[in-house]
């Protein structure tokens, strides 16, 4: 499905996951508001394709090289998207903050 990945490129599969994971703290401090600007505001494009560009390196890296540490980036990367579901959540049961 994904072509053969030869030993030369197949870090990239970790290089791009741990550059976003690291990078997102960064773009998030840089917002007044927060997560919430990030995941909701004008930069809502740029941050769900990093996120989804995220998961499918880590995705593939885990079923074709069993890079399963890459799973440490978790918590960083999707800590915006947890706290985004919690708020839409509550504003679905009327008590939107």
């Amino acid at each position: 499905m994904f072509g053969r990945i030869n030993f030369r490129n197949r870090y990239w599969l970790a290089i791009i996951p741990l550059t976003i994971a690291a990078a997102l703290p960064f773009w998030q401090s840089r917002f007044e508001y927060g997560w919430l600007e990030m995941a909701l505001g004008n930069t809502r494009w740029p941050f769900w394709s990093s996120l989804l560009i995220w998961t499918v390196c880590v995705v593939v890296a885990i079923k074709r090289f069993r890079w399963w540490w890459l799973l440490l980036t978790v918590p960083v990367v999707f800590y915006p998207v947890v706290l985004t579901g919690g708020l839409a959540a509550a504003c679905f049961a009327g008590s939107c903050p």
